[in-house]
């Protein structure tokens, strides 16, 4: 996935990647300067006791079937990968010709750094069978401290306290 961001290569981005993703990496795509090329490469994975062998973790595994629909469903997978990645940019020299496209020419910045990513995967079933996998997004971890948030609460949705809220300052 990105490598064809890097690459700009949009057919394989909505090949690998679900609709809205791949929707939304084509649009930044299209927003970047025309004399901006983009590098990505993956360094290495970094491996722990708990992902020496393939350097990514199984986070989740969720399958849901569509209801109403006989042998239709979708699966969902967070994979956690911990990894040495390297992009940059490089911007090529404009065609007017002017004094500072040499200094321009060489305008490159690379750099390096660990990252950890929560990658969801989702493979959807029609009929019995199954599509291939696909990117969904990214995910966010949650932390114990997340739990305190409202989103956690038990009692009203959020939709319902949002609603409440101007009744609150009425006595």
């Amino acid at each position: 996935m990105y490598t064809a961001f890097a690459n700009g290569d949009i057919a394989t981005l909505n090949k690998v990647c679900c609709p809205g993703l791949a929707n939304d990496l084509a649009s930044r795509i299209s927003r970047r300067p025309r004399d901006e090329k983009i590098t990505w490469a993956l360094e290495q994975y970094i491996r722990t006791p708990a992902t020496y062998f393939t350097g990514v973790r199984i986070v989740s595994d969720r399958a849901s079937k569509f209801p109403n629909m006989e042998g239709c469903g979708a699966r969902q997978i967070v994979v956690c990968i911990t990894s040495r990645q390297s992009k940059g940019k490089i911007t090529a020299p404009s065609s007017s010709g002017s004094k500072n496209s040499a200094a321009v020419a060489g305008n490159s910045s690379t750099t390096q750094q660990d990252c950890t990513e929560y990658i969801v995967l989702q493979q959807l079933r029609f009929s019995d069978k199954d599509e291939p996998w696909r990117i969904w997004g990214h995910a966010t971890p949650t932390s114990v401290g997340d739990l305190d948030s409202p989103y956690f609460a038990h009692g009203p949705s959020i939709t319902e306290r949002l609603q409440g809220l101007p009744a609150m300052g009425r006595r």
